[in-house]
């Protein structure tokens, strides 16, 4: 669990190489516990959360991510209000990348969040070989789950990653 990770993360701080960067990490992790607590709670009031309230939540973990090291630029075309359980996952995706970046000589990760006709997706390319990107086994399970695409596209020189999941015609709105 993150409750366990933050634990020890907060446990081996003493020690760790990079102190300024290895709390910047648990910084990053407690705002994303935070939010993902407020996701949890807003899935149980409602049944789809509104684009603009994620990026929110994507801006906060990106301002956190700076200092951890890693530059993170956010852009939404995407008008829908989201399933929350699919802006849960996106949100998940987006912090298991950063965290990812920060131990990973990733200085910028670019994120990109739009819609189309049947299909929501957030891509992320990040200035670092996202070919050594592992997912967090939870979140791979969730994502299995709920039948969202995991996408590594390995273009010239650089790999970038996406998450997209299927919306039906009344969920797009």
């Amino acid at each position: 669990s993150y409750i366990v990770r933050l634990n020890d993360m907060t446990n081996r701080l003493a020690e760790a190489p990079n102190r300024k960067n290895e709390t910047a990490r648990i910084a990053l992790l407690l705002c994303y516990i935070k939010r993902r607590c407020n996701l949890f709670f807003s899935e149980k009031e409602a049944e789809r959360l509104p684009t603009n309230e994620l990026v929110v939540y994507f801006d906060e973990l990106g301002e956190l991510a700076a200092l951890a090291g890693v530059q993170v630029h956010a852009s939404n075309t995407c008008g829908a209000a989201l399933p929350v359980r699919y802006a849960t996952l996106l949100y998940d995706f987006l912090y298991d990348v950063i965290d990812w970046a920060s131990t990973s000589h990733c200085a910028v990760l670019l994120a990109y969040m739009t819609d189309e006709k049947t299909s929501v997706t957030l891509s992320l390319l990040p200035s670092a070989d996202a070919l050594a990107y592992r997912m967090n086994p939870i979140l791979c399970d969730a994502v299995k789950l709920a039948g969202v695409a995991l996408t590594v596209k390995d273009m010239d020189d650089v790999t970038g990653l996406s998450l997209t999941f299927a919306i039906g015609g009344d969920d797009h709105a």
